[in-house]
């Protein structure tokens, strides 16, 4: 879906290298930022340490717990920042590859993902089958290839969709650290109680994050006072 939706956009309107490294980070960072802030104070909530060193708490804003073998750090759904952030840095590599010749680009890619599948474990540790580029280079890639290969329809998305679409990042990136309240919740309310407060979460961190950055954004343009 990343891929898809990566490639989608570069289509419409490309961009030159430097600004496109610049605009993921930009598009990443701010939330993963906001998500990490509330999963932190949960955990400072329950008592648990935010970080065990300076060496992890760097890590862990960085995203890139997961390249020194410790996953996500205190912040379980961490690593898929460092996978993604990777997989970016790959694209424009990967989408010249698949407009020249997409059926063979995907060949090779599924290749090198079940081969990296297969040798990975021996080297590194913290689920290396997860998180290390090589091994998801092929499920990203799959989301270019429909993009050149045409996606069916065509029409504009319903309202709930793009709903979905904007609050899926922070819900993938919190809802783990709300998953006490699903163990701790009474059945069978525990369901809908942890859904309805993890969606809420994500809303609300989804629309945090877009003022926070419009301010941002409004400021860099404003004029200087003379």
């Amino acid at each position: 879906v990343s891929g898809l939706g990566l490639h989608l956009s570069q289509a419409r309107r490309s961009l030159a290298p430097l600004q496109f490294y610049v605009q993921r980070l930009w598009r990443i960072y701010p939330m993963y930022w906001a998500a990490l802030t509330v999963g932190l104070t949960l955990h400072q909530l329950r008592h648990d340490a935010a970080f065990g060193s300076w060496n992890e708490a760097i890590l862990t804003v960085s995203g890139f717990c997961a390249f020194a073998g410790r996953l996500g750090c205190n912040f379980p759904l961490g690593w898929f920042i460092g996978l993604i952030l990777s997989l970016y840095c790959l694209y424009p590599l990967l989408a010249w590859a698949m407009r020249r010749h997409a059926t063979g680009t995907l060949c090779v890619l599924l290749i090198i993902s079940v081969s990296s599948r297969l040798i990975v474990e021996h080297f590194f540790t913290g689920y290396p089958l997860e998180w290390f580029p090589l091994c998801r280079v092929f499920e990203f890639s799959l989301g270019l290839y429909w993009v050149e290969r045409g996606i069916p329809g065509g029409a504009s998305s319903p309202r709930w969709v793009a709903f979905l679409s904007d609050i899926s990042f922070p819900l993938y990136l919190l809802h783990y650290s709300f998953a006490f309240i699903f163990w701790h919740a009474s059945y069978p309310w525990h369901i809908p109680i942890y859904l309805a407060i993890v969606i809420l979460a994500s809303v609300a961190v989804s629309a945090v994050e877009e003022r926070v950055k419009a301010f941002l954004t409004s400021r860099k343009r404003a004029p200087l006072p003379s």
